[in-house]
């Protein structure tokens, strides 16, 4: 069985969509639908894609949506409960699996009712939500107990992990 252990580390973006502001989108908008000027011309006024806009005065896309794509399954305060558990628990020296953390993410899906049991999240899922979610977890794999740590296993060190772990059996029953 394989363990994995996730760290903490900066959130990366590969690209910007959009290099504009919100408002831009609007004022061009606006322009267009009183009839002062063309798509054309207020996308290239405002710095706006010109598809993107006519799609706002098509009425395909609402003018009030920024970002394209589904809504996060979580909101922001679920993901960081979910990323805390997976980072408390490779503290405590259990590492899950991608697949694991993908059922545990699935299982808290159905207790908020955001997902069936015939619906389960994927492992497609988990990539975005530990490389793209901005919440500092990166996927590692076990590697073997390196010189220094293994010095580091103290008698001290080994009582901490154990009354740790005695806390959280009488926390959860």
């Amino acid at each position: 069985m394989s363990c994995y252990f996730f760290q903490s580390h900066p959130r990366q973006f590969l690209k910007k969509t959009r290099l504009y502001p919100p408002t831009s989108l609007t004022n061009a908008y606006k322009l267009v639908k009183k009839g002062k000027t063309s798509v054309r011309k207020a996308a290239a006024l405002h710095g706006v894609r010109e598809t993107t806009l006519l799609d706002r005065i098509l009425g395909s896309v609402d003018i009030n949506i920024i970002s394209a794509g589904q809504p996060p399954l979580f909101n922001s305060s679920e993901e960081k409960d979910l990323a805390y558990h997976f980072k408390s628990m490779a503290e405590y020296g259990y590492g899950y699996s991608r697949q694991e953390c993908v059922d545990i993410a699935t299982d808290f899906a159905l207790i908020f009712g955001k997902r069936t049991k015939d619906k389960p999240l994927t492992i497609k899922w988990s990539r975005f939500f530990f490389c793209e979610g901005g919440l500092n977890l990166k996927v590692l794999k076990p590697r073997s107990l390196e010189h220094s740590r293994a010095r580091s296993a103290t008698k001290a060190n080994v009582e901490s992990y154990f009354a740790n772990l005695s806390d959280t059996m009488k926390a959860h029953g």
